[in-house]
């Protein structure tokens, strides 16, 4: 766990200057998360049972990155966008957010980095941070202690969240609720930055 998330916060951080972590950082990852998901749907092919106490699991893998890290993009900006929606006095986050829904269902979130922007965004970069290594260490998390399935199935990335935890546990409807479960941490993260955004054009007006 804690290399998994020395990883994602790398990953994060390039994401801050504007450079695509996860694209950077899978010439490292790509070759042992692919193989651990491989080995986890083997097993789970034999025994029948997702679950961590069932057999010789990896609870990190490809599938499990998908699930906890990336849903609705680096950084969980789905979290973000839902936050907007409910507490921004905004209207040009409001609008960026709106044409972000489509994308960021598909895990697709170039429309949020580049548009709020997250780049090199002082007030976002706690929770942009933040988000993704709390997310992971949820689902770390519910899965040792056996609330979550083992990741077993490698589904496309681009799934959209709850059912993308629900496929890829192979067809567990704890695998759905632990993913809803890191997704909802993301906008309880999100939603103070967001309440603090609505001070600054006023502030942006007065220095004017």
């Amino acid at each position: 766990l804690p290399g998994y998330l020395l990883i994602v916060f790398l990953m994060q951080l390039l994401w801050f200057f504007g450079i695509h972590g996860p694209n950077v950082m899978s010439a490292v990852t790509t070759a042992f998360m692919t193989q651990a998901s491989a080995e986890n749907l083997a097993i789970y092919n034999e025994i029948g049972n997702p679950y961590l106490s069932a057999g010789k699991y990896s609870i990190i893998c490809n599938a499990f990155g998908s699930t906890f890290f990336s849903m609705t993009g680096s950084g969980i900006t789905g979290g973000l966008i839902i936050a907007i929606m409910l507490f921004s006095k905004r209207d040009d986050y409001k609008a960026i957010a709106k044409l972000a829904i489509p994308c960021g269902i598909f895990d697709i979130n170039e429309p949020i980095i580049f548009g709020i922007p997250m780049v090199m965004n002082p007030l976002f970069a706690v929770p942009f941070f933040c988000a993704p290594l709390l997310s992971v260490i949820i689902g770390y998390v519910l899965t040792r202690i056996g609330f979550c399935p083992i990741m077993v199935v490698d589904a496309p990335w681009t799934t959209p969240p709850v059912l993308l935890g629900f496929l890829a546990s192979g067809g567990k409807l704890m695998g759905a609720l632990s993913q809803l479960i890191a997704f909802a941490s993301s906008i309880l993260l999100y939603t103070p930055f967001v309440i603090a955004a609505n001070k600054a054009p006023k502030e942006e007006a007065a220095a004017a």
